[in-house]
């Protein structure tokens, strides 16, 4: 008998690195496989921008800079005792001084306004004798009568137009609206009665929408569900239905108008997440994010997307060339952040704030705020992001801020990588050194295969190494944080790759 000869080739062992130069944005949609581990898989209150990963923005109380440069805090409507449904920034110029006057107008769940001067000594004012019996209200900053006024739309039915005085007018004969915008000279509105009806008024006549005075309705009666929100955009009229969006040509005669359909959604679009600035509008319909420049729409964010939940109360602005989101964000593990926790405040609605830049792949994730709704307040002397919020803070006027914190508590930051191979598919791996350029103290967590190594890392401006023996096929890392910053700028894993036991 002949016998067969066996060849044993003993594994080699060579060491290898794997850095992370530049950290990239959040990919939670492609198989975590196929990604590397300078992706983001899941992470809260971080900021990846120009390839560092650093804290997020974080919300506190509202402030503003005075027309004398004094920076104040807007007051609550605690004594009131309402929650905020809706905020307005009016702004007036008086003439005969050359001032400009700032006030914030709101809308509380009693259904009463107030009035806010951004001045000084502001306090809110309640508006006698207006009375909105509807939740639905909107505004629209006008000059008119050699005034800068705000019309005030009532979702019950009237109008008030505010000038900056107690005499403020009232038209009882206006429609009801829920969703208005100016569009050349008529304001167009989407009626309260009827979902399928849009009001417009008589040129230069905010106030007249009497057909036989120059006003008028349009009817949409075909399927798309009913009206939601009008937007004034690029020369149309983009027209928001449960399932759709039109567009909608009206120049001097509104009933002469064409109505084109540009989208069709197969689920519902969120109302409050529509905004738009000069050159684009972004709208979420179900989970899914789309951004729309006049011609074409476009999925927006699309890898992002994943990490909502739900989009169902959502609530959307464009600000500063970013478009910030509020939404229920999956929650991964058991971390409790922000007022997930808090006694007496809890989640209510949503639990987190995406902020996406326009132009690049900038994204902020802040986890751990109920927010509700955005106002926009800029002028020469301030650029501020005012917030509304769905928990026991909804007597208060929340704000955009570059703490990274919730109010005066530090956020919890968070930020893992998919599980990636390190490019070497073949063979296992030993990682033994992790380096990590990080300014501030954070925890390390290497996983690799099912077993899990943690080390804390001080802050430094030189890179920290800190020594590992974790074997494995498959790893993951994680970055995590309860110092106020962060800022991670580069990682580099040095590990013993070992050739796999071959017999011939």
């Amino acid at each position: 008998m002949i016998g067969r000869l066996r060849r044993d080739v003993v594994p080699t062992v060579r060491r290898s690195r794997y850095d992370i130069t530049h950290f990239r944005g959040v990919d939670a949609d492609t198989p975590e496989d196929s990604l590397s581990i300078n992706y983001c898989s899941y992470g809260y209150n971080i900021r990846l921008y120009g390839g560092e990963l650093s804290q997020s923005f974080g919300v506190g109380k509202a402030e503003y800079v005075t027309a004398s440069g004094e920076s104040v805090e807007l007051p609550a409507l605690d004594i009131q005792g309402q929650n905020i449904l809706k905020m307005h920034h009016y702004v007036r110029y008086d003439r005969s001084t050359n001032e400009t006057h700032d006030e914030l107008i709101v809308y509380g769940a009693l259904h009463h306004y107030f009035r806010c001067p951004l001045t000084a000594t502001g306090e809110f004012t309640y508006f006698l004798a207006v009375f909105n019996d509807s939740d639905e209200t909107d505004f629209i900053n006008y000059y008119m009568n050699d005034k800068d006024c705000c019309l005030m739309f009532l979702g019950s039915g009237g109008l008030c137009i505010y000038d900056g005085t107690d005499n403020y007018a009232q038209y009882p004969d206006v429609p009801g609206m829920s969703s208005v915008c100016m569009h050349y000279d008529r304001v167009f509105g989407v009626g309260t009665d009827n979902p399928d009806t849009i009001y417009f008024s008589a040129p230069l006549k905010p106030y007249e929408f009497a057909p036989e005075q120059g006003g008028g309705s349009i009817s949409l009666m075909d399927e798309g569900g009913k009206i939601l929100k009008i937007v004034s955009f690029r020369n149309y009229i983009y027209i928001f239905r449960e399932y759709s969006v039109y567009r909608l040509t009206a120049y001097v005669d509104p009933t002469e108008y064409s109505l084109s359909r540009v989208f069709t959604a197969k689920d519902k679009i969120r109302t409050d997440t529509v905004a738009n600035d000069y050159s684009m509008m972004v709208f979420v319909a179900g989970n899914e994010m789309y951004s729309f420049d006049g011609y074409e729409v476009n999925k927006f964010f699309p890898k992002v997307v994943p990490l909502i939940e739900d989009a169902s109360r959502a609530a959307g602005c464009i600000f500063g060339n970013r478009y910030y989101l509020a939404a229920k964000m999956k929650k991964e593990g058991d971390a409790i952040v922000g007022d997930e926790g808090s006694p007496g405040l809890g989640i209510v609605v949503n639990n987190a704030i995406f902020a996406f830049d326009l132009y690049s792949e900038g994204t902020d994730i802040l986890r751990g705020a109920d927010v509700i709704g955005f106002t926009g307040v800029v002028n020469s002397e301030m650029q501020k992001l005012f917030v509304r919020f769905g928990n026991n803070r909804g007597v208060n006027v929340g704000m955009i801020n570059d703490t990274g914190k919730l109010f005066t508590i530090p956020l919890a930051k968070h930020w893992r990588s998919p599980k990636s191979n390190l490019g070497e598919i073949a063979d296992s791996k030993i990682v033994r050194r992790l380096y990590i350029s990080s300014l501030y103290d954070v925890n390390v967590t290497l996983i690799a295969d099912e077993d899990v190594y943690s080390r804390k890392i001080k802050g430094s401006v030189k890179a920290a190494c800190a020594a590992f023996n974790a074997k494995g096929d498959g790893f993951a890392l994680q970055i995590d944080s309860t110092a106020e910053k962060l800022s991670v700028s580069e990682v580099q894993l040095l590990l013993d790759v070992n050739g796999r036991y071959n017999a011939n």
